[in-house]
């Protein structure tokens, strides 16, 4: 994609980078959000995240955050009030 910015500028080329760019950016986010979240479903068709209340031994693959606050994965979410 690098290689593919540098005749950005071309008027040949310009209309073909811009759909490669929007669908790279596309394919990123559906395989990020739909197939990443899609992994994470239980057979009950529901995410069940770990939550950590603590902070544990990342060399053990624990969670935790170091402020105290509630932390989960698998899948990582952000609950906003």
């Amino acid at each position: 994609m690098d290689h593919l910015m540098m005749f950005a500028d071309d008027p040949n080329a310009k209309d073909f980078i811009g759909v490669l760019s929007e669908y790279a950016r596309a394919k990123k986010a559906y395989d990020t959000y739909v197939i990443g979240f899609l992994n994470c479903l239980r057979p009950d068709l529901r995410f069940h995240p770990t939550f950590f209340l603590f902070v544990g031994n990342k060399d053990e693959g624990e969670g935790g955050a170091v402020t105290g606050r509630l932390s989960c994965h698998d899948p990582a979410f952000k609950y906003i009030i």
